[in-house]
């Protein structure tokens, strides 16, 4: 027969040898004799007399295992053996009310939210539960076998499911209202394999690792001074952080962790981590309340760059609620506290220049109309008015200095309204011209260069018909064909040209037509580029229409809008379209538009387009694939020309064959001709791209 042992709840103390005694006339609780009256649960009138003694005797009994007794409370002098409870029915025990109090079950709900707040969660262990509900139960043991008996069905069911998944190789055996668990092998491969795959230590580790990348999570803040750094991703997360998302990502090996590098993946991954992190969170609750001092650049962006695009307020909500965007209304209260603090720079310079243009680099200008008019359903407005945009050109020998200011933003407040724009920026002044024409100006100097640089471009520009000749020779292959800008391209050497800065100024509602409005742009102009760059001329760009409307204000005001302040230029895309324009009524009804119909260079209708130049890009192309081809049937002319000739005849130069050619043939002169004009636009489409303005005035005159 089986020797039969009680087990003890070591949470629970011990009987002791020198226990004190408790006085029943007074407070069970405190001991004490206070002007507070006492209460005592079996004077109710309630037909449940005592029900008081079983919630205060739990609830002690639970302080007590929490370690968060509310007062200095000695459990061995409330229990004579036969638990708290019928103790304190037995001698009538009384309490203070504010004794009782510090014992209630919100007291308790306080302290055990305050243990799993500290990582020791009572109900994740519930192997201690189970150990506290079979404390005074009787348990039999053998030697491969542990009988349990004088147990309740709920509570011995839960055990067992629990034992038998820690222990596999366990087998439950009911005998009665007893459960038998019995090893169906040693013991010693049991007690491995529960060694090799303890879960509950897999889980202490994850937790031990989650609070120490939280604590340095909550330590970090990140706050968003309206721009971002080159580093600013870096340094929004914490580096433990960044390690162990590494980790889960390209997993724990030491070559990659050692890395220099961190991926993009990483970074943003650690960064919506980091944003949608919460020091507690309530029970239920499906929603993240976001900290400003914890938003990423990551989220900012994403809001700010979606609104930029789509203006959609359910599309960023959306992503709000997926945790990969900052709210609507955080967008639009960034928005306006950078808005507004430009505002404030603009008042305060008395002048309107964006912060992100930088000191001492060379600005040009361009002013056109802005049109939008939208098609959808839901729009409720259009737009048609002007736009100032300004643009400067740094290089590695002159970066310029940064003019803004890089302070952290203002807490937003709950209006979205902007300051106003100095009314000296907003104001536009009406203006006439007059009815007489101004006169010209006289030209003071040269109106034409030495020519050198043109020369030196007409001969880079037959250096790639040159190449396209001698790879249509050759025999095709897959790489045969050279456009024209993949050859000046492999030509140019390294620039030292960084990215242009670009900004827009704040939009005019006005026409971009009106004298005044134009006036007013050219000194908008003249004040933003007096800013950034002290002695510099403003140069302003614009279209045929205002080109117009500055040459006259220019003409009629010379004092102050003279060719001496201000250098205006027409834009370079309708000059090329003036030009190909002009290729195309040359070249009406010449049969060129069938030619290339019938070398399947282009649709009939497509090539039709092509003289008037409604697509300039396929139009450009269309010329490239024409020079090509008038200069490769040019030099067979000329190859067939002194093949044709006898031994002792000397071969006239290629230019001398051409012009007598010329003079003799008038076909070759029309052919001739469109050849030099497509070679000539296409040197200033290069002057255009490679920012040469010696070649730009020389292929205009």
């Amino acid at each position: 027969m089986s020797k039969s042992y009680q087990r003890v709840d070591p949470l629970q103390p011990g009987q002791s040898k020198a226990q004190v005694q408790t006085d029943w006339n007074k407070c069970v609780l405190c001991q004490k004799i206070t002007r507070e009256s006492l209460q005592c649960p079996t004077e109710s009138k309630r037909h449940d007399v005592g029900v008081g003694y079983s919630t205060i005797a739990f609830n002690i009994r639970r302080f007590n295992e929490l370690h968060e007794l509310p007062m200095p409370l000695e459990l061995g002098r409330l229990d004579d053996g036969n638990g708290i409870e019928a103790t304190f029915l037995e001698n009538n025990a009384k309490w203070h009310k504010s004794c009782h109090t510090k014992f209630n079950n919100i007291k308790l709900q306080r302290a055990e939210k305050r243990k799993c707040t500290q990582g020791c969660d009572p109900d994740a262990t519930p192997s201690k539960k189970y150990t506290r509900q079979v404390a005074h139960h009787e348990v039999a043991a053998s030697d491969n076998n542990l009988e349990w008996s004088s147990m309740s069905d709920n509570i011995a069911q839960s055990l067992k499911n629990r034992i038998l998944a820690q222990i596999p190789d366990l087998t439950a055996h009911k005998e009665g209202r007893d459960i038998l668990l019995a090893f169906d092998k040693d013991v010693g491969p049991a007690l491995r394999k529960v060694c090799k795959e303890d879960y509950d230590d897999e889980a202490i580790c994850l937790a031990r690792a989650a609070e120490i990348v939280r604590r340095e999570m909550f330590q970090t803040a990140a706050t968003f001074t309206g721009s971002f750094d080159e580093d600013c991703q870096v340094k929004s997360v914490p580096q433990s952080l960044l390690t162990l998302v590494s980790m889960i990502l390209d997993g724990p090996n030491i070559k990659s962790q050692s890395g220099d590098g961190v991926t993009q993946a990483t970074l943003s991954t650690a960064q919506l981590l980091q944003y949608n992190s919460s020091i507690r969170r309530r029970v239920g609750s499906t929603t993240v309340r976001h900290n400003k001092d914890r938003e990423t650049p990551l989220p900012i962006y994403v809001g700010l760059t979606v609104h930029a695009r789509t203006r959609k307020r359910d599309l960023i909500e959306m992503l709000f609620d997926l945790g990969l965007s900052i709210s609507y209304d955080r967008v639009m209260a960034i928005s306006t506290s950078m808005g507004n603090r430009v505002c404030e720079q603009y008042h305060r310079d008395e002048v309107v220049c964006p912060p992100n243009l930088r000191e001492g680099l060379f600005t040009t200008a361009a002013v056109d109309n802005i049109d939008h008019n939208p098609s959808s359903t839901t729009s409720t407005d259009s737009f048609h008015g002007t736009g100032i945009s300004l643009f400067q050109h740094p290089s590695l020998q002159n970066n310029g200095t940064d003019r803004r200011e890089h302070s952290v933003l203002e807490q937003p407040s709950t209006t979205t309204t902007l300051s106003e724009l100095p009314e000296s920026y907003t104001c536009v002044r009406p203006l006439v011209l007059p009815r007489k024409d101004p006169p010209l100006p006289k030209a003071d100097g040269p109106l034409k260069s030495d020519g050198q640089e043109i020369t030196q471009a007409l001969h880079q520009e037959y250096g790639w018909l040159d190449t396209v000749k001698q790879r249509y020779q050759e025999i095709p292959q897959s790489d045969s064909n050279l456009s024209w800008a993949t050859y000046h391209a492999s030509k140019e050497s390294g620039q030292d040209n960084l990215p242009a800065i670009t900004a827009l100024l704040p939009l005019f509602p006005d026409d971009s037509k009106s004298v005044g409005m134009i006036r007013h742009s050219m000194d908008v102009i003249k004040k933003a580029v007096m800013e950034v760059n002290q002695g510099q001329k403003p140069v302003i760009t614009v279209d045929q229409p205002l080109y117009t409307i500055s040459k006259q204000i220019q003409w009629t005001w010379p004092s102050t809008y003279g060719e001496d302040h201000f250098v205006i230029i027409l834009g370079g895309l309708h000059i090329e379209m003036a030009g190909l324009k002009v290729i195309g009524d040359w070249l009406e009804d010449a049969g060129w538009v069938e030619a290339l119909v019938q070398a399947k260079v282009a649709s009939p209708g497509t090539a039709d387009s092509f003289l008037h130049a409604s697509h300039v890009t396929r139009t450009r192309h269309a010329h490239q694939v024409t020079a090509s081809s008038l200069y490769i049937l040019l030099t067979k002319s000329y190859a067939h020309y002194t093949e044709s000739l006898e031994s002792e005849s000397h071969p006239e130069s290629f230019d001398d064959w051409c012009g007598q050619r010329i003079r003799d043939v008038p076909q070759f002169q029309f052919w001739h001709i469109t050849l030099q004009l497509e070679v000539l636009l296409l040197t200033f489409v290069k002057s255009l791209r490679t920012a040469n303005f010696p070649l730009y005035m020389d292929s205009l005159t």
